[in-house]
C-alpha cells in the first residue's frame, strides 16, 4: 500500500461508541517489523481516528481485543515509525481471525486465517496491483507510437479495464450483502454509453450521464461505508463537481444525498451534520441559501432527533435570521435619517442599483475599506448608482459619523443614521459584523451581498454587464 501520514491520530470519537454486539480479537504477525507497537485505525468520514493500540505480546504477536466488535468497517493496520498501513475489513460478525504479512511488502505478503472477506479484498488488491505497472508501461507507450499501434494499446488497456471489472462484478455476485462486496462494488467504473453530436454535446451527455448514474454501484444506505476511504470523497465531487456551483443546483445535491441515506441513522445524521456544519461555515457568497435549506427543511421538521433543544433553537434562530437576506430576496426596508434630521427610507431611492453600506468609524476593517469605497464611488457615480452608507452609532456617538464624513471625504455619498435604532436595522440585516455591503437592484432586490469593498468594483461592473446582456436577450438564461 502507499504510505499515509496518520501523524495525529486522534480520539476523536470514544472506543465505546464503536463497539457492536460480537468480539474483537484480531492477531497480527509480521515479519519484519523491529518496532514493539502497532496501531489500529479507522477512517470516518474525511478523517482518520485511533481505534487502539497493542503492544508485541510474548508470542511476537500484536492482538487487539475487546469483549465487543467495533463497527464493521475499512480499518487500518498502521506501522511505526513512519506510519506505513495496510487497510483491512472488520464486518460486523467476524473480527476474530489471524493476519499474517511481510511489513516491507504488506500488499503482496499479506495471508489471512479465518477471515474470507479480507482474502478476497487482498486477491483483489494484488490484481490491481499486477495490472498497475504494465497500464502504466502501456500509457508511457502511448505517446511515443504511431497510430496503429495505439490503437493496439487502447485496446490492450481497454481488456485490463474488463478483467478488472469481471473480477469485481464476481466477488460482488457470490458474496452479495459483505462488506468486501460493498467495497469493491462501490469502485466499479460506470460504463458510458457511445453518444453521438457536437464534441460539445457529447461532453454534455456524458456529464449528464455521469451524474445521474454517480452512485449506481454505491449503497447510500450502507452505514459501514462511512468506515472507508472513499465515500467522503465520493460524495463531496458529486455536490461539488457534478452539480453547478449555484445554491439551487448544490440544494438538490445535497436533497439526493440526504433522502437517500434517510434510511440508515448513522448515514443520514453523519450527512446532515456535515452539510449544515459546511455550509454553515461556508465563506462563498449566497451559500448561506444551502444552510437555510437544511435548517428549515431537515432541522425544523424534526428529522434531527439527536438535537438537543437548544441547540436546535439555534440553528432554526439563524436560519430564520439569514432567510431574508438570501441573494434573491428583497432587502428590508429601513427608514433613516440625513444630517439635517430629514427622513430617507431605502425604498426612496429610484436608482437602477442600491449600494447599501453598513459601517461604523471606529471599525478598524471599515476605515481600509473607505479608500475602496470612495474609488468605487467615482468609478460608477454617474451610472445611476446610490451608495447609502448608513452608519451604525446610537444617541451622542453620532456626531462621531459626520466627523469621520467629512474628515474622509465623503460627504456625497446618501449618508444616514438611525439615532434611536427604531428601524431595527441592527437586527433586519443581522448586523454582527462590519462593514457589511449589498448591492440591491432598481427593485431591491439583492442581487450580491457581503463582498469586500476592494471587490466592489470588479463585481459592479459585472452585474451591470449581465444585467444588459438579459436585456438584450432577455429569452436567453444561465444554464
Amino acid at each position: 500500500m502507499t504510505r499515509y501520514s496518520l501523524l495525529c491520530l486522534l480520539f476523536c470519537v470514544s472506543i465505546s461508541t464503536l463497539f457492536g454486539q460480537n468480539a474483537l480479537n484480531l492477531t497480527i504477525e509480521l515479519e519484519g517489523y523491529t518496532n514493539d507497537t502497532l496501531y489500529l485505525g479507522y477512517y470516518y468520514g474525511d478523517k482518520t481516528y485511533l481505534a487502539d493500540t497493542a503492544g508485541l505480546d510474548a508470542n511476537g504477536q500484536f492482538v487487539f481485543e475487546a469483549d465487543t466488535a467495533l463497527k464493521a468497517g475499512m480499518y487500518l493496520i498502521v506501522l511505526q515509525p513512519k506510519n506505513n498501513y495496510a487497510e483491512i475489513l472488520l464486518s460486523a460478525d467476524n473480527q476474530a481471525f489471524l493476519l499474517k504479512a511481510d511489513a516491507n511488502d504488506l500488499v503482496k505478503t499479506m495471508a489471512f486465517e479465518g477471515s474470507k472477506q479480507n482474502a478476497l479484498f487482498y486477491e483483489y488488491l494484488g490484481f490491481i496491483s499486477d495490472l498497475r505497472p504494465k497500464a502504466q508501461a502501456l500509457q508511457q507507450q502511448m505517446q511515443t507510437s504511431d497510430a496503429e499501434r495505439q490503437a493496439a494499446i487502447r485496446e490492450e488497456l481497454n481488456q485490463m479495464d474488463n478483467s478488472v471489472r469481471t473480477l469485481q462484478e464476481d466477488i460482488v455476485q457470490n458474496n452479495p450483502g459483505s462488506l468486501v462486496a460493498s467495497v469493491i462494488g462501490a469502485n466499479i467504473n460506470l460504463k458510458m454509453p457511445e453518444f453521438e453530436g457536437t464534441t460539445e454535446e457529447i461532453q454534455y451527455k456524458q456529464f449528464y450521464y455521469t451524474r445521474d448514474h454517480y452512485f449506481d454501484h454505491i449503497d447510500l444506505t450502507d452505514s459501514r461505508l462511512l468506515r472507508s476511504s472513499f465515500l467522503f470523497g465520493r460524495v463531496n465531487n458529486y455536490v461539488e463537481n457534478l452539480n453547478i456551483q449555484v445554491p439551487d443546483s448544490i440544494i438538490k445535491g445535497v436533497d439526493y444525498i440526504l433522502q437517500n441515506t434517510q434510511s440508515s441513522e448513522d448515514m443520514f445524521r453523519f450527512w446532515l451534520i456535515h452539510f449544515l456544519n459546511k455550509y454553515a461555515g461556508s465563506k462563498t457568497v449566497g451559500m448561506d441559501a444551502v444552510y437555510v435549506h437544511i435548517a428549515n427543511n431537515y432541522y425544523g421538521k424534526g428529522m434531527a432527533t439527536w438535537t438537543e433543544p437548544e441547540q436546535l433553537e439555534k440553528i432554526l434562530n439563524n436560519a430564520k435570521k439569514l432567510e431574508p437576506l438570501l441573494i434573491g430576496k428583497i432587502a428590508p426596508n429601513i427608514a433613516m435619517q440625513k444630517q439635517d434630521g430629514s427622513p430617507v427610507a431605502l425604498y426612496d431611492i429610484g436608482s437602477e442599483y442600491t449600494i447599501l453600506y453598513f459601517w461604523r468609524y471606529d471599525c478598524g476593517h471599515c476605515k481600509e475599506s473607505t479608500p475602496y469605497m470612495k474609488d468605487f464611488y467615482e468609478q460608477f457615480k454617474d451610472r445611476d448608482i446610490t451608495l447609502m452608507a448608513a452608519c451604525l452609532k446610537f444617541t451622542d456617538e453620532v456626531g462621531g459619523c459626520w466627523d469621520y464624513i467629512e474628515e474622509n471625504e465623503i460627504t456625497d455619498w446618501l449618508h444616514t443614521v438611525d439615532p434611536y435604532g427604531r428601524s431595527r436595522f441592527h437586527e433586519k440585516y443581522d448586523l454582527r459584523t462590519t462593514p457589511q455591503i449589498y448591492v440591491l437592484n432598481r427593485d431591491k432586490e439583492i442581487i450580491m451581498k457581503k463582498i469586500g469593498a476592494e471587490q466592489l468594483s470588479e463585481v459592479m461592473e459585472k452585474l451591470i454587464e449581465l444585467d444588459e446582456r438579459k436585456k438584450q436577450n432577455p429569452s436567453s438564461g444561465e444554464r
